[in-house]
């Protein structure tokens, strides 16, 4: 593997670290799955403490968010507003469906590992039983062509570097026919890799701005491996208090 598919493969792992201890399963190296299977064994005992079952995993911040959204959400509307729960990670929904199961939820899903039937089975479920009140969905998936006015609240379970994808999966909901106002969460967890999607989305609509008023593109218009480097570099120098730390500090972590 060369340098950059290993620091586009630690990027991805600590994306999906943000999600869910069970979406980086299987993404991380033996150092690193010691620091979470201790925060597991923790996370386990305070539930049991705390008289609660811990059948699954317990859940992360934002799953733990999203489920309470979700359940807030029905609440204060009496049960009359759906939501779209988006992710770019179909393992994400997996997890969340397992959840929302083990809370007897109703819901449905879409993404594109499903057939042509199914998904417009999905479709109609979601618009027309009252009793389906959330649609969870890839990013990639719902970013084009879906009319979900049925739907006035979204979910972001995770932001994506261009936020041109976002917008049109947001896009879904704000149709000519939508007759609610339209509530949109984006769940981001603070001091992370996160912050700094946030940061690269701001910078790709300042880029929009000057390529609409100058006609010109400035040339940091996409994510390269050089700018997963450099945010890995100030990671790193921050944690060693050093400005000079080499990127081959990585390896301190095993990975």
């Amino acid at each position: 593997m060369g340098n950059g598919d290993k620091y586009s493969s630690i990027y991805i792992f600590v994306l999906t670290v943000c999600n869910a201890r069970e979406v980086a399963l299987g993404r991380i190296c033996t150092t690193c799955q010691g620091f979470l299977d201790q925060a597991h064994r923790q996370a386990s005992k305070n539930t049991r403490n705390a008289g609660q079952s811990s059948i699954i995993t317990p859940p992360s911040t934002k799953m733990y968010k999203v489920l309470e959204l979700l359940e807030e959400i029905q609440r204060e509307s009496s049960g009359r507003d759906k939501t779209i729960v988006f992710s770019q990670w179909t393992s994400m929904l997996d997890v969340l469906e397992q959840r929302l199961r083990a809370r007897n939820a109703v819901f449905t899903r879409f993404d594109g590992s499903m057939n042509e039937a199914d998904r417009q089975r999905a479709l109609e479920t979601i618009r027309s039983d009252p009793k389906t009140h959330a649609i969870l969905i890839s990013l990639k998936a719902g970013g084009v062509g879906l009319n979900l006015a049925c739907c006035n609240r979204v979910i972001l379970l995770d932001p994506w570097w261009n936020p041109a994808i976002e917008e049109q999966a947001f896009d879904r909901v704000h149709r000519i026919c939508q007759t609610k106002p339209v509530l949109i969460y984006k769940l981001t967890v603070e001091n992370t890799i996160e912050d700094w999607l946030l940061e690269m989305q701001d910078n790709k609509r300042r880029i929009a701005h000057i390529t609409l008023d100058h006609g010109r593109v400035p040339p940091e218009t996409r994510l390269t491996t050089e700018g997963i480097l450099n945010y890995f570099q100030r990671v790193l120098s921050r944690w060693r208090g050093s400005e000079n730390t080499s990127l081959d500090g990585i390896k301190l972590f095993g990975c």
